[in-house]
């Protein structure tokens, strides 16, 4: 049998391997010392044996790791498929998990309260026992004749007449004005043919006041309604579904304003549905005039994380991004929404060439230098030198070479296998140009052209915002 749930991780030169999601301890998967394991890395497999089981997440393996890897698929030959062990282990952990199923029967039909009963895979959950749920019923077949207090419950679920006593019977709303007599009733009018413009379809009446304080919808005719929540035009404008709440615009700018006792306020408005842009948020001083303007574009994904203005680099440390690239050992790369247009070459052995950007970025948030993030290993040396030099035309030439780190002791120097000749290693020399190392990239911040992708969006949508507030 193969097992191959969840994800697995391993750090160069070290033996652990840590798990996502899988279950090394359960006897059902028969995961064992002595078992054979592959571990995909990049287009190839890692071949090494498992040398101990630590736990569901943590296995030993009998020699170390030699790549650094992140959540990457394994395969772990456990048994022959319908051989001896397999089906022996297959009853094992069978017969293991019907005690387990019949002890937590046992206990929720046994005990009182609330028992503590554990699944198959570890987890435990509280259940009310079954003498505990029967404790709780009310016997329904005697329709409520069981409730001790039945004329709190009627009040207190509201199921009382305008006298105070109890409805006998049902109830229903028909198309006549009635008027309840006790304090902060609802009335509902709703007379035969409607009701004309102006007057109340539904309110609230408070008693507690000398002068009444009324709340309510309005179907609106154009005269001042203050004083009442709705003003109702000629759509439907608020639909409250399950779930959901639906507002209605006439207009494409359609959103919400809210404002301050200063009379200035802030504003959400939509876009029309031409427009690259899906939220403006805006606030507004006591002239209507734009203060701020901020933009949410349209797009699919998340809003504010990694890689919009900020980025988790190789080595994990979170910059400052746009625009940035991510530059692999082969030269493939990848691009965020700002320096989309710029493009990577590769010319020979970590020799790039990055075009369409005009350098670095000029707000040198990633140093004076400009912005390249170097991997680095796990004492935070760095693994290669770079040499780079911005170009008239604005384009970057990137070249990566081999860093040894000889002062150290032997063990802890950068030695990275450049070849195996006739079964011998052949290390790379200190200083001989190499490519990034695998599993590695290059962080690249750049200064993109005025023409660029990014820019230009940018410059309509603060097009169509305009100055002031648009014409509705």
């Amino acid at each position: 049998m193969i097992y191959t749930q969840g994800t697995i991780s391993t750090v160069s030169g070290s033996a652990m391997v840590r798990g996502t999601g899988t279950q090394f301890k359960d006897n059902l998967n028969g995961v064992a010392p002595g078992q054979v394991i592959l571990i995909q890395s990049g287009s190839s497999n890692l071949l090494h044996m498992i040398q101990a089981v630590n736990s569901d997440t943590e296995l030993v393996l009998a020699d170390k790791a030699t790549v650094t890897l992140n959540n990457v698929t394994y395969q772990i030959q456990t048994t022959v498929p319908n051989s001896i062990s397999d089906g022996v282990r297959h009853l094992c952990a069978i017969n293991s998990h019907i005690i387990t199923f019949l002890q937590n029967m046992d206990k929720w039909m046994t005990q009182n309260g609330v028992v503590d009963l554990t699944l198959p895979n570890g987890q435990t959950v509280s259940l009310q026992s079954i003498k505990a749920l029967q404790a709780s019923m009310l016997d329904k077949n005697r329709n409520g004749a069981d409730i001790p207090n039945k004329a709190a419950f009627t009040q207190n679920i509201g199921a009382v007449s305008a006298s105070g006593g109890n409805y006998q019977g049902y109830f229903r709303f028909k198309q006549v004005e009635t008027l309840p007599n006790e304090r902060n009733a609802v009335m509902l009018v709703s007379t035969k043919g409607g009701q004309p413009e102006n007057a109340q379809v539904a309110f609230t009446s408070y008693g507690w006041y000398e002068n009444y304080v009324h709340t309510g919808i309005i179907r609106g005719g154009g005269a001042d309604t203050m004083g009442y929540a709705i003003d109702i035009n000629a759509r439907r404008v608020l639909t409250i579904d399950p779930g959901t709440i639906t507002l209605n615009s006439n207009s494409n700018w359609g959103g919400l304003k809210v404002y301050r006792p200063s009379g200035t306020h802030w504003r959400i408005e939509s876009a029309p549905d031409d427009s690259n842009v899906l939220l403006n948020f805006i606030d507004r001083d006591v002239n209507s005039l734009n203060k701020s303007v901020q933009t949410l574009p349209k797009g699919s994904g998340t809003i504010l994380s990694l890689g919009t203005n900020c980025w988790r680099d190789s080595n994990g440390f979170i910059k400052a991004s746009s625009p940035i690239l991510q530059i692999h050992p082969d030269g493939t790369f990848i691009t965020n929404d700002e320096s989309e247009g710029a493009t990577v070459t590769k010319l020979n052995t970590g020799h790039y060439q990055v075009t369409g950007v005009l350098g670095y970025n000029s707000d040198k948030a990633w140093g004076v230098h400009g912005g390249i993030s170097s991997p680095k290993n796990n004492n935070g040396l760095e693994l290669i030198y770079i040499d780079d030099k911005v170009n008239k035309d604005g384009s970057i030439t990137i070249e990566t070479f081999h860093r040894q780190h000889s002062h150290l002791p032997e063990r802890f120097q950068n030695k990275r296998i450049k070849a195996l000749i006739d079964g011998e290693k052949v290390y790379y020399q200190d200083g001989e140009p190499c490519d990034i190392p695998e599993g590695c990239r290059l962080d690249v911040r750049v200064q993109m052209p005025e023409n660029s992708v990014w820019n230009l969006k940018q410059k309509a949508a603060a097009e169509r915002v305009g100055d002031g507030e648009p014409q509705e």
